[in-house]
């Protein structure tokens, strides 16, 4: 074997080797945006799960403060929250878990100010990828969260002085309707 013919085939080994390292980083590359793509889709998954629970604690929050207050704005800004969640209102710009918890005081101004169409946060969900085992469980809490809303209901009801007769049944003897909704707001 000459020198001509160990130089071409040295020269064909590292031409060989230099294309596999280039195939080897193509394939890291693509495994690379994959696991990106899936940790960004576990990232908004959480966040949707967050968007949530946050927004049930919101209801409980603003309901009771519209029971303990009378305040017309903390019912305003239940029906908002609900409506959003529902799919019947759009989802205000800067929209997540943590946008009640720092009420602005124009909270009209903030929640006209929308990005998007309405849509349901389930819908988010389904879009998101959850699995159906998951939205089973969503149905769940979501159930639990209607018997809630029903005595929210009633408290609201109790704070404007319009209980039905059946709701008034459920008032102890000489209870006031706002010591009503404040006690059936947080009974456990």
């Amino acid at each position: 074997m000459s020198i001509k013919q160990v130089v071409r085939a040295l020269l064909a080994g590292a031409v060989l080797l230099l294309a596999l390292c280039a195939l080897s980083f193509m394939a890291l590359h693509g495994s690379i945006k994959k696991l990106i793509a899936a940790q960004e889709n576990y990232t908004d998954s959480l966040k949707l799960a967050e968007e949530l629970r946050q927004s049930s604690n919101d209801l409980t929050n603003f309901a009771r403060l519209y029971a303990q207050t009378g305040n017309e704005k903390y019912k305003e800004i239940y029906m908002d929250i609900v409506n959003i969640r529902a799919g019947k209102q759009a989802r205000p710009v800067g929209y997540n878990a943590d946008f009640w918890s720092t009420v602005p005081e124009n909270v009209k101004a903030a929640v006209a100010n929308t990005a998007g169409e309405p849509i349901k946060l389930t819908d988010l969900m389904r879009k998101q990828g959850f699995t159906d085992d998951e939205m089973d469980l969503l149905q769940q809490a979501s159930d639990l969260s209607t018997k809630l809303a029903e005595t929210e209901t009633i408290a609201f009801n109790a704070i404007a002085h319009q209980l039905s007769a059946e709701e008034v049944r459920k008032k102890q003897p000489e209870e006031s309707e706002e010591a009503f909704a404040n006690r059936i707001m947080n009974d456990s």
